[in-house]
């Protein structure tokens, strides 16, 4: 049986149970991390509304099988940059995200002159 009796928390596709979890935030992570990168849509359950919609953990059957299908091609938002953009943005993130951020919201003030 693939249902652990410790979950709580369930992780549906339109292939079925893809996961489950014993803490909401858990599910709530692969829900944040997995999401991007499939081209599966995902709905967190609680175990009594998976039960609702015909969907039973206890059962093998409800369960999605195989390999997370993904998305073909890049992020929108990287398709129009070079390999070499794409690396040094990716370097500016991961070496220092809290510069940029705090550039993001840094706002000229706006002095009226009378």
């Amino acid at each position: 049986m693939i249902n652990n009796p410790d979950y709580k928390w369930y992780v549906i596709s339109e292939r079925g149970i893809e996961g489950g979890w014993e803490y909401k935030e858990d599910a709530q992570d692969f829900k944040r991390d997995e999401g991007p990168f499939s081209s599966l849509k995902f709905s967190l359950y609680g175990r009594k509304k998976l039960l609702s919609i015909g969907l039973d953990p206890d059962d093998d059957n409800s369960w999605s099988k195989g390999p997370y299908p993904v998305k073909e091609g890049p992020p929108p938002e990287l398709s129009g940059l070079s390999d070499e953009e794409i690396l040094s943005l990716a370097h500016s993130l991961t070496e220092k995200p809290h510069r940029l951020i705090a550039q993001k919201h840094v706002t000229k003030p706006r002095w009226r002159r009378k």
